[in-house]
């Protein structure tokens, strides 16, 4: 577990309670906006935890459950042990992974197998510039799968986005899967995994996987398998309980090919109504949310996990027609019978909630994050708040509570969401007012 004050190239090391900072208006962190710190109970949670989450030991996770996205990620560089090792600290039901593989096949957590951007691979591997064309889109940059696992070990993690606190900068390394599923190992609670495969069409597709008669499915399982995850296990069993864990990805190629294998619950990952495709099918989300294709992944997946605009649209209090190749009434909104609303309309349910779940699949939404940049377009009218009055809470509220219930929530800060979980909705604008990030 973390220790504060350690070194970062420590094993257990990580950043101390008071150097941890989010700024939750999207400024930067490094000169744009004062940091103040996050978690002032930091050296004690390690002594909380066992009572605080008592009843994820004994029953069903609460709901809806956070899934720490990428880890501790508003915090710290994203998809490395320090982000995981925080996320678990603050409470996460479940922390993320993306799976990527490296050129001699382990397997690494990162958002892409493009290294750029949140690594320091261009300063150290230089001539490994490569361009691809993955799921039609070609990119250019230092990909994990033409990097050893042992030049991957030379790495340091950068913070991607610029806004974000940068002082942790080329202080911890890229975790591998390992690393990842030891920190869920080694929790004093039941904590969940939840790793993607990410382009696994694009990856088995690489002459080191085709050559090695493996594929990055084989690899996670035997992976997991190997690490004491009862593979055997359904959804909600004691089993599952005692180590909960979702599988995930765009490709229903490669949830498929995991279902073959495993009785883990598969979740289908889903884009947003425009300009969006599967990557393996080309089917939009049109189509892969009509009945039969609702009813035939609802065969082999346990839930689907779909962008939050989609979930809801936006009912203006002047009805307007809708526009061509638009969602009737307007982009992203809320939940099935709505809130109050501002003065301009309010969010309702897209009806795509009430629909997977018509046909027994959970809802992982995805991603929340702190900063107001990515909040819902129409947010400060619908709660009739502006920042700082208004922050993510109030989407965890739309989602969770007030107009749709979605069963988790990827989050990229654990402890404003469990600080609004924690709170009935009838006390939640005490609670907006409450809230840590309001003192940030």
């Amino acid at each position: 577990m973390i220790v504060p004050g350690a070194t970062a190239d420590q094993a257990s090391g990580s950043p101390t309670a008071t150097e941890l900072s989010i700024n939750p208006d999207g400024m930067d962190a490094t000169g744009g906006g004062a940091a103040t710190p996050l978690l002032e109970h930091f050296q004690l949670a390690d002594a909380l935890l066992p009572q605080q989450h008592q009843q994820q030991q004994i029953g069903a996770l609460p709901r809806p459950f956070g899934i720490a996205h990428r880890g501790a990620s508003a915090e710290l560089p994203e998809h490395t042990r320090e982000a995981y090792e925080l996320a678990v600290v603050e409470g996460a039901d479940f922390i993320e992974c993306d799976v990527v593989l490296t050129a001699d096949l382990v397997p690494l957590c990162r958002h892409e197998p493009n290294l750029l951007g949140s690594t320091d691979a261009a300063d150290k591997f230089p001539d490994r510039l490569r361009s691809y064309t993955i799921d039609g889109k070609n990119v250019t940059g230092i990909f994990s799968v033409d990097l050893t696992a042992a030049e991957v070990a030379t790495l340091r993690a950068m913070q991607p986005w610029p806004f974000r606190n940068q002082s942790y900068n080329g202080q911890f390394r890229v975790a591998t899967l390992a690393d990842y599923l030891h920190v869920a190992r080694s929790a004093n609670r039941s904590v969940g995994i939840y790793p993607e495969t990410k382009h696994p069409g694009w990856t088995n597709a690489r002459e080191a996987v085709r050559s090695a008669n493996t594929s990055l499915e084989a690899i996670l399982l035997d992976a997991l398998a190997a690490a004491g995850w009862d593979m055997t296990a359904p959804l909600g069993s004691e089993a599952w309980r005692a180590r909960p864990l979702f599988l995930q990805s765009f490709e229903v190629t490669s949830l498929r090919a995991m279902a073959a294998r495993t009785r883990a619950p598969m979740v289908l990952l889903l884009g947003d109504w425009e300009g969006w495709t599967a990557p393996d099918s080309a089917l939009t989300l049109a189509q892969l949310t009509e009945e039969a294709s609702l009813a035939a992944i609802a065969t082999w997946a346990a839930a689907v996990g779909p962008v939050k605009g989609t979930l809801v649209r936006w009912e203006p209090s002047q009805p307007q027609a809708a526009q061509p190749g638009s969602r009737a009434g307007g982009s992203a909104g809320s939940g099935a019978g709505g809130g109050d609303g501002g003065a301009g309309g309010r969010y309702v349910s897209s009806g795509l909630v009430e629909r997977f779940h018509a046909h027994g699949l959970q809802v992982h939404t995805y991603t929340l994050r702190p900063e107001s940049r990515f909040f819902l377009p129409h947010l400060a009218e619908h709660c009739r708040l502006q920042p700082p009055n208004l922050h993510v809470g109030a989407e965890y509220e739309l989602l969770g509570r007030q107009v749709v219930r979605v069963d988790g929530l990827f989050a990229d800060h654990m402890p404003s969401f469990l600080d609004w979980r924690e709170h009935p909705q009838q006390q939640h604008q005490q609670a907006v007012r409450d809230s840590p990030l309001r003192r940030l």
